[in-house]
């Protein structure tokens, strides 16, 4: 029998909801999640919960505990987000380059919605909601390729990298330039370029901040270095070619040839396209 869809519904909500708990830290590694107190405090049946759990530890982000409990699994350990960071770029770079055609006014609208609820969480230095929009407005370029594998993927190194939001507003003397570069990022968006909004928001991911941010269009300063063809973490400004893959867009096709001695991290963008082959 099929499940009506009022409770559908409120599953994806509730599946929403908690996926952004665990991301943003307000539910802790290792904290034990009752089914009965979740229905109680979201004033929810405990069909609706159960499967929203289901989705979550497809996801890694939860494990069963046992009395109808699921425990929040730990992070990833250090050593492996070494691998891991890269991925998740590689994983958004794709996907920003299968769906860019395709965004609309209603896209755009949703992204800009998330930016401007990113003001009052920066200004107040709240840095578990903060983390929850800037994971939701990620997460939403992701959706929008609709490649569910590339969504899986995402799902899987995000929470197993969950703090990286968080611990990297504390590089930012102004914390509000997250909402400006996320801003920005949208305005790039809109303005239809696509290899330059592409170029730009790979900068951005898992990048130190730049101390002056730019009010036009020119090139950013990314790990010290403006652009213009200067280095950009592995790839360059003007996506000519380094040595090895990229993992910006800029040579995403997994074709290239590692040299034995080539740390595994940057085999990223080819094991992903050798995935979704």
């Amino acid at each position: 029998m099929s499940t009506p869809l009022s409770v559908r519904g409120l599953r994806d909500q509730l599946v929403d909801r908690l996926r952004f708990e665990v991301l943003s830290g307000r539910f802790k590694e290792g904290e034990i999640i009752r089914q009965h107190e979740l229905g109680t405090l979201f004033g929810v049946s405990r069909t609706p919960v159960r499967e929203a759990l289901i989705q979550l530890k497809n996801e890694g982000l939860v494990e069963s505990a046992g009395n109808g409990g699921v425990r929040v699994t730990s992070q990833a350990p250090e050593a492996h987000r070494e691998f891991l960071n890269p991925l998740r770029r590689a994983v958004e770079i794709y996907a920003l380059q299968l769906c860019f055609e395709s965004l609309g006014d209603d896209d755009f609208a949703h992204l800009e919605d998330l930016v401007e609820r990113m003001k009052a969480p920066c200004a107040a230095r709240d840095y578990l909601s903060l983390a929850e929009l800037d994971a939701a407005f990620h997460r939403t370029l992701v959706e929008k390729s609709q490649q569910p594998t590339l969504l899986a993927i995402w799902s899987l190194v995000v929470g197993g990298i969950r703090t990286s939001f968080r611990e990297s507003y504390d590089a930012f003397d102004d914390i509000t330039d997250i909402y400006r570069e996320h801003g920005e990022i949208v305005r790039r968006f809109r303005a239809g370029d696509k290899d330059a909004a592409i170029d730009f928001y790979a900068s951005k991911i898992g990048q130190l901040p730049a101390r002056q941010y730019p009010a036009t269009g020119e090139s950013v300063a990314v790990n010290g270095e403006t652009g213009g063809g200067k280095k950009l973490d592995g790839a360059r400004s003007d996506n000519s070619a380094l040595d090895g893959p990229h993992l910006d867009g800029a040579r995403l096709d997994g074709k290239e040839k590692l040299g034995p001695s080539r740390p595994a991290f940057l085999d990223a963008s080819a094991i992903l396209m050798e995935f979704m082959r």
